[in-house]
């Protein structure tokens, strides 16, 4: 989402270079160079914050569970390897798709990209109103579940346990596309 944000915002800059005579080819080029260098910054960022904050939670749960708990930095390979992995793979086929779309437009599409209205949701204004709903039910839903999952004396139940991520999964779904 943010690549096509950005290639919208930019796209009369690209379209000026079009006139000016530089290929498609060498623009995107340029473009994806320029994105995944914002990726591997993004990718670095993500991996300190989420390391903190990974220790952050622990710390308060065990807080909540009453266990004596040190933050300590704790590298792990494994983890490492499957975020680089997965962020490197995402980003990949979106470069890809951004790529083959930016060769494609033309001098004109690109002059007027940035006028175009973003995608709006199908339906009728109750479904506007219908999706937050069912948001913030599956979140209350999930809250139930956490709820009985840790209540029930560290004897945690599978069942409760994947309803709890499905409910919070419908829940960020939601929000996400009625926002």
């Amino acid at each position: 989402y943010m690549s096509c944000f950005m290639l919208k915002r930019r796209s009369r800059e690209f379209g000026t270079y079009m006139l000016l005579g530089i290929p498609g080819k060498r623009i995107a080029r340029m473009f994806l160079i320029e994105n995944v260098l914002m990726g591997g910054a993004a990718l670095v960022f993500g991996i300190l914050a989420g390391t903190l904050l990974y220790q952050a939670m622990v710390l308060i749960i065990m807080h909540i569970f009453g266990v004596d708990y040190r933050m300590t930095l704790f590298f792990s390979w494994e983890a490492l390897a499957l975020t680089c992995g997965y962020g490197v793979l995402i980003y990949l086929v979106s470069m890809l798709r951004l790529g083959r779309k930016i060769g494609k437009m033309r001098v004109v599409s690109l002059l007027y990209a940035e006028r175009e209205n973003e995608e709006k949701l199908p339906g009728s204004p109750v479904f506007g109103y219908a999706l937050p709903a069912v948001a913030l039910a599956a979140g209350a839903a999930g809250a139930w579940f956490c709820r009985r999952m840790f209540g029930q004396g560290g004897n945690l139940s599978t069942r409760d346990m994947g309803l709890f991520l499905l409910c919070t999964v419908v829940c960020v779904y939601c929000f996400y596309t009625a926002l």
